[in-house]
């Protein structure tokens, strides 16, 4: 059995959506992103192929609620590093 390696999962993935957003472009395109390890990895290989697209909504799916929003716990935080 062939073992998955995080990275070739997220640029996996991130491949899979880059073709979906320019198959479907100029259509809107919305894609819920999810936070963990793997969750920002794919989100981090997937922004530099969705700059200039303004057709493109990305939507954080399980967000922390957390009272400081400028945490770094948060999700968002590590994909505005990026």
């Amino acid at each position: 059995m062939r073992e998955l390696h995080t990275d070739n999962v997220a640029a996996s993935v991130a491949a899979d959506l880059v073709d979906l957003v320019e198959r479907r472009s100029p259509a809107e395109v919305h894609i819920a992103l999810t936070g963990g390890r793997v969750g920002t990895d794919v989100t981090q290989a997937l922004l530099p192929h969705l700059a200039g697209r303004g057709n493109v909504h990305l939507w954080f799916s399980d967000e922390r609620f957390l009272p400081d929003r400028k945490s770094t716990r948060l999700n968002s935080s590590h994909v505005k590093r990026s």
